[in-house]
């Protein structure tokens, strides 16, 4: 379960963190085999979890990428999603210790079942900075299957595969995995966990 608390106000930007999935629980009472979680300030920190932020960019007047890097660095977060893969905020990051999901939207999933676009958005995207910028993931559109567009889910998985076979080529599957982005909406019961099942529709 993704717990989301305000850590910062940075001009006027708010941030935002979640606990990376780990062996935490934070509605209270026991939970069998948990790590004790430890808060200190408002950022909760728990043994054998990451702690990391979503970073976010649609908003009025946001601090530069350099200087968000000197927050982050400044709260020990050591992961962040960004939703597309802006060459300033990766280059800020360079030789930081800070990991990295990078999105590739919904609109370029047409092109991405493209093999040799697939290889150029890599080359542009990802190679240029995977060698100083923690890159791990590549989020291959976002929250495709709460949508009700038939034709867009048909483009998931061949962008997928295209974008995996691209980074095959080029050396960087052991450095960057691919995945896709869910919203909980696919779920028919999420709670608790080990009783979580998908959608009829999309199992």
């Amino acid at each position: 379960m993704m717990q989301y608390k305000n850590i910062s106000k940075f001009g006027s930007d708010l941030l935002f963190i979640y606990l990376f999935p780990g062996d935490t629980d934070f509605r209270g009472g026991s939970r069998r085999k948990r790590e004790k979680a430890k808060t200190h300030g408002s950022v909760v920190r728990t043994r054998g979890a990451g702690l990391g932020i979503n970073y976010g960019q649609i908003a009025n007047d946001l601090p530069i990428p350099s200087r968000v890097a000197v927050l982050l660095e400044s709260l020990n977060i050591s992961r962040v999603k960004l939703y597309d893969s802006d060459p300033n905020v990766l280059s800020a990051f360079a030789g930081s210790d800070v990991e990295f999901i990078i999105g590739l939207g919904n609109e370029y999933l047409v092109d991405m079942k493209d093999l040799s676009k697939a290889q150029d958005w890599i080359q542009q995207h990802v190679q240029p900075y995977v060698g100083r910028t923690k890159i791990t993931c590549i989020v291959v559109g976002n929250e495709v299957y709460s949508m009700n567009d038939t034709q867009l889910i048909g483009y998931v998985l061949p962008a997928m595969q295209s974008i995996y076979t691209s980074l095959t080529n080029l050396g960087l599957q052991k450095q960057v995995t691919v995945s896709t982005a869910h919203s909980l909406n696919i779920l028919a019961n999420s709670y608790p966990p080990s009783a979580g099942t998908f959608r009829p529709d999309l199992a």
